[in-house]
């Protein structure tokens, strides 16, 4: 068997020496970053990275960027509760952009009604299915 068993620790006296050995050298003069050196990476943001594909991503990502820029909602548009559990941005005409003008910060429940009344869309849960046949009185099945 080679190896050490899982779960082996090493003594505190044993990690000392190991990081005494270590201490001071250097890997390799010819990949070590040096002074005046420009990381790699620097300045590819946004539309200069090459994996950047503009306005054809998904409608997901555009939320996650949307969150990453602008943070979490906190505070409903349409009922003003700061209370709910979970608040979440909303995009009013669901032509995804990357413009903060197209969203709006919901609560969940608004979110549900704003989706349903304004745009037709329904969840695709079954105790939705049931309380919107029970409120229509009809024998609508989605």
């Amino acid at each position: 068997m080679r190896g050490r068993k899982s779960g082996f620790k090493h003594s505190e006296k044993t990690k000392e020496k190991i990081r005494a050995r270590h201490l001071g050298k250097r890997m390799s003069k010819k990949t070590e970053f040096k002074k005046g050196d420009t990381p790699w990476n620097k300045g590819m943001i946004g539309e200069n990275n090459k994996l950047f594909r503009g306005e054809e991503i998904t409608a997901i990502a555009k939320h996650t960027w949307i969150t990453k820029h602008y943070g979490s909602p906190s505070k409903c548009d349409i009922c003003g509760t700061t209370k709910a559990k979970r608040f979440e941005w909303s995009n009013k005409k669901h032509h995804y952009t990357r413009d903060i003008k197209d969203y709006q910060r919901l609560c969940k429940s608004c979110h549900i009604k704003y989706d349903m009344e304004y745009n037709g869309y329904l969840p695709n849960t079954k105790n939705f299915e049931k309380q919107w046949n029970r409120k229509k009185g009809s024998s609508y099945k989605m």
